[in-house]
């Protein structure tokens, strides 16, 4: 698991940081973040490895934007992406962001 926003973000971006996930539920906003092609168990050579991967700003600004504009979320645990393995045939697999939240 990815986790993109850190308390600060969260704060930053007009949320209220929630402690208790108990008190969360799990919603998609529909932000894609990213595709990957996999092959026989691997992924291919040009992805971009998770540890690697830079978040701007501009980036988190704008998944705070479309987090408000599709969930009624106030209160927000965590901004996260989970991690996959690549499937032993040929193909692409996506990942989506999810947010952990309640009103």
């Amino acid at each position: 698991m990815i986790e993109l926003f850190t308390k600060e973000d969260i704060e930053k971006y007009g949320f209220i940081f929630e402690p208790d996930k108990t008190k969360c539920k799990l919603n998609k906003p529909g932000v894609h973040y990213d595709c990957n092609y996999y092959d026989g168990g691997k992924w291919a050579e040009d992805r971009i490895d998770d540890d690697k991967r830079e978040h701007p700003d501009e980036w988190k600004s704008a998944v705070a934007e479309r987090i408000k504009e599709r969930l009624p979320y106030k209160y927000i645990h965590s901004v996260w992406v989970p991690d996959v393995s690549p499937l032993s045939g040929k193909g692409v697999m996506c990942r989506w962001l999810f947010v952990d939240g309640h009103a």
